[in-house]
């Protein structure tokens, strides 16, 4: 977005910036898998919740790693651009296929253990639960739950709309044939 909206000569820049190896390895199908992966794991399954509910500028960083992951994903499953990484129907799915799991397991172990975040917020001290609230530990399953049904409910939503999608024949459009197709063409 940024290139597009630039004059030409720093959008140049920009393009440029986009087509490093580094930037499509970051941008590609298997970091962001694993990106996503590690971001949803990592969050409810260690100890970073206890340190995001303490720590503001973790909680801050929390937010970002999920806003990015995000992004990364459906940029491959949903977007047609920047980058090289221009995903056929089939691969979208397989590639919403591998994450969707990852909800599910998380939310499910959630909801089995009941694995409590003991909730000490930036003022060193817990939050006050009201009476008409759950345990800590009826509300960590209840979320568990949400994210098991919700988060495996929307990747699905998602898988049909990709599906629609690549049955209709609405891919990525082709690149622009490149100079020996161009050559070749002219030529015969």
């Amino acid at each position: 977005l940024v290139a597009e909206a630039l004059p030409p000569g720093p959008a140049a820049g920009w393009r440029a910036f986009l087509h490093r190896p580094v930037v499509s390895w970051l941008t590609s199908p298997l970091f962001a898998a694993v990106f996503y992966a590690v971001c949803v794991i990592g969050v409810h399954l260690t100890g970073l919740m206890d340190r995001a509910l303490a720590d503001d500028g973790v909680h801050v960083a929390e937010e970002l790693a999920y806003l990015l992951a995000g992004m990364l994903l459906f940029q491959l499953v949903l977007g047609l651009r920047p980058g090289p990484w221009q995903l056929s129907g089939g691969a979208r799915m397989v590639l919403l296929a591998v994450v969707t799991p990852v909800d599910t397991i998380v939310g499910v172990v959630l909801l089995q253990t009941g694995t409590v975040a003991t909730g000490i917020g930036s003022n060193g001290h817990s939050h006050p639960r009201p009476d008409w609230a759950l345990s800590a530990g009826s509300d960590t399953a209840a979320a568990g739950a949400w994210m098991w049904i919700a988060g495996t409910g929307i990747m699905g939503l998602v898988m049909l709309v990709v599906g629609l999608i690549w049955l209709h024949g609405r891919g990525p459009a082709p690149e622009a044939p490149g100079w020996t197709e161009r050559a070749r063409a002219t030529t015969l």
